[in-house]
């Protein structure tokens, strides 16, 4: 099994085989994946900061 899939990748049998168009949507793919999870985490550090910020008492002066 491991052979035929060493064998796949080898060949050029795999996922990204279909030239340079699935090669360009694989690249795109994982540049649109990389800018999601930048921004998930983005987002959540969002929300702390409103939420430290909104906890805060509100000085009188």
């Amino acid at each position: 099994m491991l052979q035929s899939a060493r064998r796949r990748l080898v060949d050029g049998e795999g996922m990204l085989s279909g030239g340079c168009c699935s090669r360009t949507l694989g690249f795109l793919l994982l540049y649109f994946m990389a800018w999601a999870s930048v921004l998930f985490v983005g987002s959540i550090g969002l929300v702390w900061q409103v939420l430290f910020w909104a906890s805060l008492p509100i000085s009188k002066y």
